[in-house]
Formats: structure tokens, sequence, C-alpha cells
């Protein structure tokens, strides 16, 4: 071993010039102040040192100083004139105020085995060769007993409270939730992934039963990405469950947890309710679940209820996450939200980790403002009653892009998106840009609403908007079970239904805007009242029942162009008689207009020929007064006059007399008032 100086005996003082202080003066203040403190003759500081301690013949003299105490030396010559200054002297070595950077690298040591420090003090990290190394407990750690088993992993890292010696086959469901429960002291994030994957064979308690503030959390899985084999295994990165409880992530009274890049998936044989467990906390003073988080998140596996499940949990945003459900049971979803607790959920913990009280909430609980960017879902169980999205009671539902399937690989599912209406109904939702998956199976329905209970407890839906979607099912694309159930003010633009069209057999009724495009596919209303329909006429249903619409119909399906009256008639000379018109109506104008024309002969009208338009779905044309219109012969460039009548269904134009020996054009056209 190398031999080493050994340390000053006493201090040592010099005048400016260099030479020895003799007979000098040390004066030794508080660091940083003019207070003056004691130094002492020798280590037992049983003997203080005048202060200003004088210098012997050679300006040296026995200083020693008080530990844990910090230091301002002022020393001066046997005249008063200083000539030195120091301060932030600390008491226990010389103070370091720069790094501590050896001149080679990997040779020198810090202690030895023989000599060691008693303990060290750090703020911050320790790295061997490059690896931050976290040693002891926190406080964090120790007011939940959390014991670090591997000291190499950071605070809150799954892996420092146990080693998952067999991946899937270690149980790491403790280590999870102790993770947590750090986590919730101060806030923070749970992270995991370096011995991945992991098996959790109970819930982890992400419980909150308190009225405290809580400290939000992250559960951050590994190196932001997401893991595709979590969708047909469990992958590499994937928590993977083994139990038969109510949740993976019971997360009952939480608010303020997101959980970011997260893989989680299931036994094919022993599996929970659903992925992760949103819900209000019943017990004790606090009862929200709001302001929750899931990004990049993929929850793929068998779950008997749902992937997700919002029992009363607001305000929470899902983004860029696929949810996936392959049990073949019944009635199950992909995500379902319920102001009603529909599928009778319980928390998976009687207490958080805080020992507070927790109970899932019971009864009816406002459930609104659920944000979904870009999310996918794909429920395989091909079941009658299998659902992507469940809504009940869900308000402010928005969907803002994103794809989805309803169907196993050899049957059909039910819906895209199911509205139950059996306790209360879900308003205020827009669906925006949302694709659904047209293939050799899929759903009956895209947007289905059903369990609408009849006479004065129905609820109804209202406030929807349905924007630049693709609504694909086998039955219908938007839909309505049974005659009892109503939509209100249900907007539809710029979606296509290609299959199946719309099939509300119940009451649309204050609609503004819906537009039902040119699909070839029908457009089934029972009841349309105080609605702007918009689309080809050719696709509504005659049996229609409209009152006070607005409507703009076009094409000769769903019309009548008759002529009554006197022989003769309108007649082509050759070739087929062309007749078509439009009508307009908007409050309680009606405008319309008729073209006639021959396709190739003499167009003749006989004296006092009559056309009668009549208006889809039977609508009443009734007149509040007879009317005139206007006729105006394109070939002859002439302008008469028609009367206008109505028989209750239908309004009637009387056509002045026209013959003529060449092709003629005429067009017809008015506007009326209806009664």
């Amino acid at each position: 071993m190398t031999a080493v100086l050994p340390p000053p005996i006493n201090f040592q003082g010099f005048t400016q010039n260099g030479s020895l202080n003799a007979f000098g003066f040390v004066a030794t203040y508080a660091a940083g102040s003019t207070t003056p403190i004691a130094t002492y003759m020798d280590a037992t500081q049983a003997t203080p040192n005048p202060n200003p301690v004088p210098l012997n013949a050679i300006g040296q003299a026995a200083i020693w100083l008080s530990p844990g105490t910090g230091y301002k030396f002022v020393e001066t010559d046997q005249f008063g004139n200083q000539c030195g200054f120091a301060d932030q002297i600390n008491a226990s070595g010389a103070g370091v105020t720069s790094n501590l950077v050896p001149a080679i690298n990997n040779v020198f040591n810090i202690g030895s085995p023989t000599f060691q420090w008693a303990n060290g003090y750090f703020g911050g990290s320790i790295y061997i060769n490059g690896v931050s190394v976290f040693l002891g407990q926190t406080p964090a750690e120790a007011s939940v007993g959390a014991i670090v088993v591997n000291p190499q992993y950071p605070p809150m890292c799954v892996d420092r409270y146990a080693t998952n010696s067999i991946p899937l086959v270690t149980d790491m469901s403790a280590a999870f939730t102790k993770a947590v429960s750090v986590a919730q002291r101060n806030g923070g994030i749970v992270t995991y992934g370096a011995t991945a994957p992991y098996l959790v064979t109970s819930p982890i308690n992400c419980t909150f039963g308190s009225s405290a503030n809580q400290k939000g959390i992250i559960i951050q899985g590994p190196d932001g990405s997401l893991d595709s084999g979590a969708i047909f295994g469990p992958g590499n990165m994937a928590i993977v469950a083994k139990h038969t409880g109510q949740s993976v992530f019971c997360c009952v009274g939480n608010d303020s947890i997101k959980f970011r890049d997260v893989a989680i998936t299931c036994d094919p044989t022993t599996y929970p309710v659903t992925g992760i467990l949103f819900a209000r906390n019943q017990l004790g003073p606090a009862s929200n679940s709001q302001v929750n988080r899931l990004d990049n998140v993929r929850i793929a596996g068998k779950f008997s209820d749902s992937c997700y499940y919002n029992y009363g949990s607001e305000d929470d945003v899902l983004s860029g996450c696929y949810f996936a459900n392959f049990a073949t049971t019944a009635n199950t979803a992909t995500r379902r939200y319920t102001a009603n607790n529909i599928s009778g959920l319980v928390s998976d913990f009687a207490v958080d980790n805080f020992g507070n009280p927790v109970s899932i909430c019971v009864g009816s609980a406002s459930c609104i403002d659920h944000n979904d960017f870009g999310c996918q879902d794909w429920n395989a169980g091909g079941t009658a009653t299998s659902d992507c999205i469940v809504l009940e009671g869900a308000d402010s539902f928005k969907k803002y892009g994103g794809w989805a399937l309803s169907a196993s690989n050899t049957a059909n599912g039910r819906s895209l998106i199911y509205v139950d209406l059996t306790n209360a109904a879900s308003n205020f939702c827009s669906i925006n840009g949302l694709t659904g998956e047209q293939a050799a199976f899929m759903q009956a329905y895209g947007i289905l609403f059903s369990n609408a209970p009849s006479g004065a407890n129905q609820y109804i839906p209202i406030n929807w908007s349905v924007n630049e979607s693709k609504l694909v099912g086998v039955t219908a694309g938007l839909a309505t079970a049974g005659a009892t159930t109503t939509l209100d003010n249900f907007t539809l633009s710029g979606t296509a239904m290609p299959l199946s069209g719309i099939s509300i057999p119940g009451t649309l009724r204050g609609s503004p805007a819906f537009n039902y495009g040119n699909e070839i596919a029908p457009v089934v209303i029972g009841n349309s009242t105080k609605n702007k329909l918009i689309g080809e006429t050719a696709n509504l249903s005659p049996t229609m029942i409209r009152s006070t619409d607005d409507w703009d119909d076009t094409g000769s399906i769903n019309k009548t162009i008759a002529t009554v009256g006197t022989s003769g008639g309108i007649t082509s000379s050759a070739g087929a008689l062309i007749a078509r018109a439009r009508l307009i109506l908007t409050g309680p104008c009606l405008t319309f207009q008729v073209v006639l024309a021959s396709s190739s002969g003499t167009l003749s009208i006989a004296g006092g020929s009559q056309i009668s338009l009549t208006a889809p779905g039977g609508q009443n044309l009734a007149l509040a007064d007879s009317g005139v219109c206007t006729v105006v012969d394109q070939t002859a460039g002439t302008i008469n006059g028609a009367g206008v009548t109505n028989t209750g269904a239908s309004i009637l134009i009387t056509i002045p007399v026209v013959v003529s020996a060449t092709p003629h054009n005429i067009i017809v056209s008015g506007t009326v008032f209806l009664a």
C-alpha cells in the first residue's frame, strides 16, 4: 500500500509577504456571519480557546472545531492587519465546493476493506459502472412496510420489492400493490418491465378511501411501447392475470391515476371480470372517481365482463388504446360505461393501502364526460349479446376516430356501440370518424339503442351526433329496438351505412340535420316529427308517419306524379313521358317543381289536365289556402299561371291547354303554405 502524509498537527498562519505570522491572531465566527463562536484546545472540547486565538512565535496554534458546525476564520498579524480569511469551513473536514473527480479512471478508492466509512450520506443516486444503485428504504417505503429485496431497482419499481424468479410462474401481485402503495404516499411513477412478463394471481390494490388530497400516480409500462404479443398470448412485456377476481387493477375511489404504455392479458382458462375497474367509493367521506387517464394501453384477453369498466368515474381520457375481449360467454363488452353498475361489480378490497374503508358505490351515480381519442375495440365473443362499447346512463361520451369490430372468426356479434336504456338514457354523445369493420363475420348493428321501457318512464336519449363514420351492421347501421324507443335531437352527417341502412321503428324527433345520404340501404322511421331529413327519397320507408318535418325529396319513388281530369291528359307522341319532381318543405312552406318532357316525341297537354303530387310517408299536404303556380314552356318561351288546390294528402295543379307539334319542355313550379 502506498504511504500517505499525515494531516497538519496545528493551525499555521502566514503574513501577507509569506513569512510566519508570529504572535498574530485568528478570530472565529459562525459561517457567513460576524457572530463569534468557540474553538477548542484539544479534541475533548473541554477547554475553549480565547477568541481571537493567539498564535505563537512561529505563527501556530491548536485549533479544534466543534463537529457539525460551520466556521468563518479571519487572521490578522500582531498589529491588527488582516492577512487571511476563509468562510464556510466545515467542522467535519475541509469544505468541498466542487466536483471530486480522480485524475485517473478506476485507480483510486474511497475507504478500504480494513478501514471503512461508518456511514455515507448522499443527496442523489450512486452509480456503479454507469448503473444507478438505490440502497436502503426510503421514508415512504418504511411507512408502508415495503422491504427492499432488490436495491438495484429504484423506489416504486415492482422488481425492487420481489424477485420475479420464474416469469409467468412467480406471483408478483403483492409487489405490484406494494409499489402502488409507496407511490400513493407522495405521488410518483410505478415502473416494471426488467423481468417481464409478470404473473399476478390476485387483484392489484389501487383503491383510495380517504378525504385527503390524493397524490396522482402513474403506472408506467416498459420502454414506452406496447407488446403486440399481448393480443394472443402473454408476450414479453405483459401483465398476465390468472385469477377470478373483479379486476386486474382495482381503482375504486381513485382520482388522478394514469396508465401509460401498459399491456394486460389473461390466462386463457382462469381470468377476471375486467381489466381496469374505475368506480366511486361508497364508504367514508371520499366518493369520487375522476380525472383518470389511459394512454397507449393494451388490454387484450378473456374477461367475463369487459376489458375496461367505468362505474360513475368522470372526466376520463383514453388515448390510442386497444381493447380486445376474447371471452365467448354472453353479455360481454370491450368497454362498459355505467351510471348504475349494471354488471354488479364490487371492490376487490375492503380497505385501501392507507387502511381506509373501501366499498364500491351503490345505486345511481353521475357518469359524465368520457373522451376517446383513436381507441380500437374488438369483441371476439361472437354471440348475440357481444358488444364493443356499452353506454348506460353515461353522458357526454365523445369518440374521435378509431376502429371497431364485434364478431368472432365464425359468428357475428351484436354491436359496435350498445346504448342500454333500462335505467337511464345516455345523452350529449358524439361519435366522430368511427370505422366499423366490414368482414365475412361482423356485428349486427353499428349503433343500437335498446331496452327502453314504455310509457311515462321511458328514457329518451337526447343531443346525439354521429359524423363522418362508417357504421357497418348486418341488420342496421343505426337502429333502435322496438317501437317504444324515441331519439330526440339526433344529428347525422357524412356517415355511411353501406349494408343495411337505418331502422328506427319508434320515433325520431327534433333533429335539425338528419342526413341519411344517398346510400341504397333503406331508411325505416316509424314516426318522424319536426326533423330536417336530407337524402335520397327512394330510401325512405313508405309507411313512415311524418309530422311538421322539414325535408327535401327528389326523384319519383315514394312520390306520385299523376295526370287526372279531362281525357287526353298529358301525353307524348313518341318515346316516354318524362316526369320528375322535387318537393322541399320548410316549416309550413312547401316549394315544388315538376318537369314534364317527351323523350323523343311531341308533348301534348289536354285542356284542364291536372298533376297530383303526393309526399313520401303520407305526410298531409293540406293547404292553408288555394294557391297559384307558374307554368313555363321552355320551348315556346311562354309563361302561364296554374291553379293549385288539394285533396288532403295531395296537391292538384291544373295546367293550361298546351298543344305542340314539336317536343316541349314544361316546368311547373310554385310555393304554397300548408295548413
